[in-house]
């Protein structure tokens, strides 16, 4: 309340500019203190740095200008003070920017140190305490479009662009290139394979089977060697960046594609044809490398919103996996125990592998009831009416209910979380790129025209779905009634609390008076009734 009613005065801008150094050397002001402690505060300030132009919210001229210096202070200079005089620490600088919002010649970052410039970073603080309703406003949003509009999306793209030219030779490698197995198969001599095999030379095979490489083979073999090493020195880079905040499994999933493809596409003797472990390392990498290519779209403007929600759905299918996993061993090892003369059966891990095919339909009733002898038949039976009931019928329509159930909800989030990871990346470019470059896209204020249109071009690369996000920014007027309806709404707890609290002095004093009553009656009359109330 007390910080509300401060952000409420007119000196608001005044007292967000205290800034401190902590124990830890970190830059501390009252508008990061609000993004972790107050959150809803921190709303209101963001408010006070949105204006309108006053015209009505559909008009095609309508704007609304946003003032970019609390939540994007990097540039911002100030006196420092420190954690025990706190009266030090108070600023009152005039702004680095001049009076069109650009940044002045003289101003400075307040450190150098390029991490903390971004963990520090106010919109990058949002992302860590998970402060969506704050990214979702329309100030945060208008920046992270600024800085993605600017930098952001040109290098994404090119990155994106990059990795896609080394999945495509990587592809164009396992579609082309031969394994021991198939040229066995083609020859149809297992002798001469292995002879081949043994001396790690094809000369003995060029007489019976065409072995001229294509050019994924002989071309792309370096082109992903290359590739591969330098989105290692990449990943080694951020790894240097983020510390141990790198550590996850898109990370751990981008290692493993980069050094298997290195892997595969070695050459370990004079012979072209891969090795049988090499081919399997292969699979590992070519499906590593289209499920990366699916996690890298994630800030797609268009298309990432699906994935994330996928993401979203595959960790609610996490959680109820275990459950999920008990009733599979169960049935397995039941199914296994009285079927085990059948071949699918016929392993406790083949008994697995069949009844969680048998999930989704496929049990082939007939090979199982009819074609085999049953040794167990009322067993059996039994066992497989549960499964029916228990597995493709109820557990089957529990999964799509949780994939399903409330999907707005899911996607408006999922919305706001490809938000957090467009900043985040944002803010990793800004650290990056040379410092001529980035002062020169700082600026202190933005205007914008929602109802501007734009050309497809823009739509689909400029990320300007966002836009939309604008549509609840409140003008003078609702600001004026939502504050009223915010007064009003105190006013009545208030009331209501001050009710209650008399209803409490009532209750005891009819307690009082019905002991008085009952003492009455029996003779033992006290006049004294404040000790009852």
């Amino acid at each position: 309340d007390v910080c509300m009613a401060i952000i409420k005065s007119s000196e608001w801008e005044t007292s967000l500019r205290n800034v401190r150094i902590d124990h830890r050397d970190r830059r501390i002001t009252p508008f990061r203190m609000l993004i972790k402690k107050f959150p809803d505060v921190a709303e209101a300030v963001l408010d006070k740095c949105t204006t309108t132009n006053g015209m009505d919210s559909d008009d095609r001229r309508f704007a609304v200008s946003f003032n970019f210096e609390l939540v994007d202070d990097t540039y911002t200079t100030y006196q420092y003070g420190n954690d025990i005089d706190s009266l030090a620490s108070n600023s009152t600088l005039e702004s680095p920017f001049d009076e069109d919002g650009f940044l002045l010649d003289h101003a400075e970052p307040y450190t150098t140190e390029a991490r903390e410039l971004k963990e520090n970073h106010p919109l990058m603080l949002m992302v860590k305490y998970k402060r969506l309703n704050l990214l979702a406003h329309p100030v945060s949003i208008s920046l992270v479009k600024h800085k993605w509009m600017k930098y952001g999306r040109f290098v994404y793209y090119s990155v994106l662009i990059f990795y896609m030219v080394f999945l495509t030779f990587l592809t164009g490698y396992i579609l082309t290139a031969r394994d021991w197995a198939s040229v066995e198969k083609k020859l149809n001599n297992s002798l001469m394979v292995q002879s081949a095999k043994e001396q790690h030379s094809c000369e003995a095979l060029k007489d019976e089977v065409d072995l001229t490489d294509s050019v994924f083979v002989v071309a792309g073999k370096w082109v992903i060697i290359v590739m591969a090493v330098i989105n290692i020195m990449r990943e080694m880079f951020q790894f240097y960046q983020a510390r141990l905040n790198y550590i996850g499994l898109e990370n751990l999933m981008e290692w493993c594609c980069y050094i298997t493809a290195v892997v595969l596409v070695w050459d370990f003797n004079d012979c072209s044809i891969r090795q049988n472990w090499q081919w399997q390392v292969g699979a590992a990498s070519i499906f590593l490398g289209w499920m990366n290519l699916l996690l890298f779209i994630r800030k797609f403007p268009f298309l990432g919103i699906f994935v994330v929600m996928f993401t979203d759905i595959f960790a609610t299918f996490l959680k109820f996996f275990t459950v999920f996993l008990l009733f599979i061993v169960a049935f397995a090892l039941a199914f296994y125990t009285v079927l085990r003369n059948q071949e699918p059966f016929s392993t406790p891990g083949h008994a697995l592998l069949k009844t969680t095919v048998m999930m989704i339909g496929e049990f082939e009733y007939d090979t199982i009831f009819n074609e085999e002898n049953l040794i167990y038949p009322e067993v059996t039976y039994t066992l497989f009416v549960v499964f029916l009931i228990l597995m493709s019928i109820l557990i089957m329509n529990l999964l799509v209910g949780l994939a399903v159930d409330d999907i707005k909800a899911v996607q408006d989030q999922a919305i706001l979380k490809r938000l957090a990871m467009q900043t985040q990346m944002v803010l990793d470019v800004e650290v990056l790129i040379p410092e001529t470059l980035r002062r020169i896209q700082v600026v202190a204020k933005k205007e914008v025209h929602p109802n501007a249109r734009h050309g497809l071009f823009s739509r689909l690369f400029g990320d300007f779905q966002l836009i939309k996000t604008f549509d609840f920014v409140l003008d003078d007027e609702q600001m004026n009634e939502q504050e009223a309806m915010r007064r009003d709404m105190t006013h009545l707890i208030t009331t209501v609390e001050d009710l209650q609290s008399q209803n409490q002095r009532l209750r005891a004093l009819l307690i009082a008076l019905i002991n008085i009553s009952n003492n009455g009656s029996k003779g033992n009359s006290d006049p004294d009734v404040s000790k009852y109330v």
